[in-house]
C-alpha cells in the first residue's frame, strides 16, 4: 500500500521564565496511507511547566484553499495531558467547516486545575481519500492561514506561542 509523508515543522516555544521548564511542541514527520481516512497524528509537548489549557490551531498543505491536499476529520485527547479525572475539561474542537484543511481546537481545564506540558497533547485525525501516489505534506501549528499560532495557557492567561 502507498504510504504518504505528513512532515512536521517543529515548533518551539519558549516562556519568558527560565525558572520553569519551556513547552515545547514535537510533531515528528509521520507516515499516513494513501487514499485512507480517520489517520492519527499524534502532538506531543515537552517541558513540565504546569498548565491549564491549550489552544491549538492547525494546517496541513500550503493552506491556499481548494487544492489537492489532505484534510483533517477531527481531533482527539484520549490518553492526553487533559484527561486527568478531576474536575475535568472542557474541549471544542473540528475542522474548519469550509476549510477541511485547517483545525482550531481549545482545551480548558477547570480552575484551579494544571497539568504538566509533558506528553500527548492531542491526536489530529487526518483524511487522505483521494490520493493515491506518494507525497509529503507540511503540517503547522504556528505561522498558519488562520491567522493565530497555537498556545498554551498558563496561570490562566496565554502567555506561549508555537
Amino acid at each position: 500500500m502507498v504510504r504518504m509523508a505528513i512532515t512536521a515543522l517543529v515548533l518551539l516555544g519558549l516562556l519568558a521564565t527560565a525558572a520553569l521548564a519551556e513547552p515545547a511542541i514535537n510533531v515528528a514527520a509521520v507516515e499516513v496511507f494513501a487514499n485512507s481516512q480517520g489517520q492519527p497524528v499524534p502532538i506531543f509537548v515537552t517541558g513540565g511547566d504546569a498548565v491549564t489549557g491549550f489552544n491549538l490551531r492547525a494546517q496541513i498543505g500550503d493552506g491556499t484553499g481548494p487544492g489537492a491536499e489532505p484534510v483533517f476529520q477531527g481531533i482527539g485527547y484520549a490518553g492526553s495531558i487533559w484527561n486527568i479525572g478531576s474536575p475535568g475539561y472542557e474541549a471544542m474542537d473540528g475542522p474548519v467547516a469550509e476549510a477541511p484543511q485547517f483545525a482550531q481546537a481549545s482545551v480548558v481545564l477547570m480552575p484551579p486545575t494544571t497539568v504538566p506540558a509533558a506528553g500527548l497533547v492531542a491526536t489530529l485525525m487526518i483524511d487522505t481519500r483521494g490520493f493515491y501516489e506518494l507525497a509529503s505534506f507540511p503540517l503547522a501549528l504556528g505561522g498558519t492561514e488562520i491567522g493565530a499560532d497555537s498556545a498554551f495557557i498558563l496561570s490562566g492567561r496565554r502567555n506561549w506561542r508555537a
